[in-house]
């Protein structure tokens, strides 16, 4: 398959003490390295990146990891973002941004050479971001393309919760398969309570770490649980490897059955990734 994953690039910026350390991130990157690592899929970037020293960082690592950048456009005097990330004593991560890119400017895709899209951007609901992501992935679902939904929800980044419900509802109605953490659930669920049969025509898939993965469609579900990983260093990354590892054992043609062997695949994935430092710590 053809596969996009569209949304930021960024650096990671990990606060040990008065130590710092940069690492290349971004969620919808993360994921995409995760589909490339997987498979020998056809793995798009679409994304805007500035003209400083980390966007040609970002634009030598996708070279070297043999993902396309035919949709990363560069804009001149503007620096790429950054997240600073810190570490609580259980691997679990807490972001601070420093958002200088976003999708204020449209990402230019062909969507002729599209089978499947991926958009799991922090800041694509955000603001004057909102409008081009929702347009591009109308258009992608209206051209009967794979449309993949993660709404990367990170409250420092809402003014609401019921902002970020309503957005993630009107963003849900384009999607063919949507991850959602539990933290996302109960969130959509104060304001939709009958949520899994409102959207039964989805591909509904619920993340809750150690607890395993709720999956729902079409009047069914299953659950799957996960080995718990006994030396958990970071969480940073665990959803976009996950969704990465998922989609990349999707053939073009999926049904019921192909989920719930992807999803197997993309736990064994995550448990690894969760314990190195860092979202591509595996490569």
């Amino acid at each position: 398959m053809n596969i996009i994953c569209i949304g930021e690039a960024l650096m990671d910026v990990f606060k040990d003490g008065d130590k710092e350390s940069a690492k290349i991130g971004g969620a919808p990157l993360n994921a995409a390295v995760a589909i490339k690592y997987n498979s020998n899929n056809t793995v798009y970037f679409g994304s805007n990146v500035g003209d400083d020293k980390n966007s040609l960082i970002i634009k030598d690592f996708l070279t070297q990891q043999d993902i396309k950048a035919d949709f990363v456009t560069t804009i001149n005097d503007t620096n790429l973002s950054t997240a600073v990330v810190s570490l609580e004593p259980s691997g679990e991560r807490n972001f601070k941004f420093d958002i200088k890119m976003d999708m204020r400017n449209k990402v230019n895709v062909d969507i002729s050479k599209i089978d499947l899209a991926h958009f799991g951007s922090a800041f694509g609901m955000l603001n004057d971001c909102y409008p081009n992501y929702i347009d591009i992935m109308k258009e992608l679902f209206l051209a009967n393309k794979t449309v993949v939904f993660d709404p990367n929800y990170r409250d420092d980044l809402w003014s609401s919760e019921e902002e970020f419900a309503k957005k993630t509802f009107e963003v849900i109605e384009y999607a063919s398969i949507v991850k959602l953490s539990e933290e996302e659930f109960l969130i959509l669920n104060k304001y939709k309570r009958n949520f899994f049969m409102d959207y039964k025509q989805q591909y509904i898939l619920m993340t809750k770490g150690e607890n395993g993965v709720e999956f729902y469609h079409d009047g069914r579900g299953d659950n799957f649980s996960v080995i718990k990983s006994t030396n958990v260093v970071d969480t940073t990354g665990a959803g976009d490897a996950f969704i990465g590892a998922l989609i990349s054992q999707l053939p073009k043609n999926y049904v019921y059955e192909d989920m719930g062997k992807a999803i197997e695949f993309a736990n064994k994935f995550a448990k690894k990734v969760v314990e190195g430092k860092g979202a591509l710590c595996y490569l």
